[in-house]
């Protein structure tokens, strides 16, 4: 009866309702403390992580954990990294048994090398006791990875790029320029002519499209603390003679005629059909009504 008093009034005091009370029955008021004492005693299980506050490019992204109990336990918990765009790692749950006072230390490797191909980020570290008591411990961090800038290669018809195109007659001024967030880019160009040959360009430039083929262009452009950005574009020099335009021309030519002639037949199909119905219809009557007529004489 006692015990049940104690907890009845450790329950209005977790409330706030009679903590003036409880605490004004000394007796009541130690009874209670040392039973809570008693039941977190129980399962006094406590995870701590220890990890930097940020990884630089090249580094393993891993940290220590420390698992410690004041009595002996068993249970399970696992381990998760979230970051906003970095890639996720597998869940796994793991079984963990911890003698009393004994701390048990961890690694976690998340990254074995942090690549400049991830944006910078901010992350969390996670890990969850599933078993015997639901504990959650997080600890953030930082990915410092170099951020990246918005780069584009145009090529153009005209000087000012007014009229973009990737397709080009023989002997064509062919316009090349890009375009990004920033001036002052270090850049690495070169051309590849349909007959294999490479020149190096200096962006923006100004070439003659003397060969029929395709042409490659391939850029690396860096800025320092910035991502080093490597792109490829193409495009076609084809002959004057508008040969590509004709032959659409004929092949739409030749699809709206084939379309036209199976309208035609499908409708001939339709009024013929109708036709033999309204045949089968008439004579289907003519022999009922000269049957009957018969009948009658």
């Amino acid at each position: 009866m006692k015990f049940k008093k104690i907890m009845k009034e450790g329950k209005n005091f977790i409330n706030g309702s009679s903590i003036f009370s409880l605490m004004g029955n000394k007796s009541l008021f130690l009874s209670f403390i040392f039973i809570l004492f008693f039941i977190h005693g129980a399962f006094a299980l406590s995870v701590n992580i220890s990890m930097a506050p940020s990884f630089n490019t090249g580094d393993e992204v891993s940290f220590n954990y420390t698992m410690s109990s004041d009595t002996l336990v068993s249970g399970q918990y696992f381990i998760w990294v979230s970051c906003p765009s970095a890639p996720k790692p597998l869940a796994n749950i793991i079984n963990f048994t911890l003698q009393p006072n004994q701390p048990a230390i961890q690694s976690y490797v998340y990254l074995s090398n942090l690549s400049d191909a991830i944006d910078p980020q901010e992350c969390n570290a996670t890990i969850y006791v599933i078993s015997p008591q639901g504990l959650l411990q997080q600890s953030p961090f930082y990915l410092n990875t170099n951020p990246s800038f918005n780069f584009r290669v145009l090529t153009c018809a005209d000087a000012p790029c007014n009229v973009p195109s990737t397709v080009f007659a023989l002997n064509d001024n062919v316009y090349l320029k890009y375009l990004s967030d920033f001036q002052g880019l270090s850049l690495q160009s070169s051309l590849t002519s349909p007959d294999g040959k490479i020149q190096t360009l200096v962006l923006p430039a100004t070439i003659s499209a003397s060969q029929i083929g395709l042409y490659n262009i391939s850029i690396i452009a860096s800025k320092p603390g910035y991502k080093t950005i490597s792109t490829q574009m193409q495009f076609n020099v084809i002959s004057q003679e508008p040969h590509i335009g004709y032959t659409s021309l004929v092949i739409e030519k030749q699809q709206i005629q084939k379309n036209a002639a199976d309208n035609l037949i499908r409708t001939i199909l339709i009024v013929l059909g109708g036709v033999i119905a309204l045949a089968v219809i008439v004579l289907i009557v003519v022999f009922h009504f000269l049957k009957r007529n018969k009948r009658i004489s």
